[in-house]
């Protein structure tokens, strides 16, 4: 406190002490905030609920009664969080709400990434092989988002900076952002990536 580089959360110092006794730098302190602040907003911003959408996820997750209930549950609001181990049947959940989402209306943009670009083809590769389990049309399948990208391409780095192309001000063009291997992607990377998804958006995380 006596350096001078120590201050409270309003105050434009290096180090943030916050009332709780966590000490930040102020950057990571602001990255936190902001992140926290958008994820409560939609949190409190329920969508409607689409009677088809219903209809068509009942039709294919009727045996798994838990996958079913996340699924109606990740398109109740903009922000949601689909977790399990390995082998839980993640991917063939995301599919379904895909494809119930494109069905509904098939102009909607559904954008998919991940942190790394391994964990972007293994995404990638998993929305390949479940397709065949929805009775698509070869027309719907045209227009099924299939290939994930790193979240840093998504972004468009801006480098020697920490900034990116996409931002508030230059938002993503993207109705529906799907992140998967969540687990994985800091917390600076996070927040600038909720700063690049429109308000009007929504935003699912995957990962275990």
């Amino acid at each position: 406190r006596d350096s001078g580089v120590l201050g409270n959360e309003s105050q434009a110092r290096p180090l943030v002490l916050t009332e709780e006794g966590d000490l930040y730098f102020r950057r990571y302190f602001e990255y936190e905030e902001s992140l926290a602040q958008r994820l409560v907003e939609w949190s409190k911003d329920p969508q409607s609920e689409n009677a088809q959408v219903h209809r068509d996820l009942e039709q294919w997750l009727s045996g798994a009664p838990d996958q079913l209930a996340a699924a109606k549950l990740a398109l109740h609001g903009k922000f949601a969080v689909i977790t399990g181990g390995p082998g839980t049947g993640k991917t063939y959940l995301l599919v379904a709400i895909m494809a119930a989402l494109l069905k509904q209306d098939p102009n909607i943009s559904i954008v998919l990434a991940a942190p790394t670009g391994k964990a972007a083809q293994r995404m990638t590769e998993s929305i390949q092989a479940n397709l065949g389990n929805f009775g698509l049309s070869a027309e719907e399948k045209e227009i099924f988002p299939q290939q994930a990208a790193t979240i840093h391409r998504l972004l468009r780095p801006l480098p020697p900076s920490i900034h990116f192309r996409r931002n508030a001000i230059s938002p993503l063009n993207a109705d529906f952002v799907i992140i998967d291997e969540a687990s994985m992607v800091d917390l600076p990377l996070m927040s600038k990536l909720v700063d690049a998804i429109k308000p009007t958006s929504r935003l699912l995380l995957i990962g275990d």
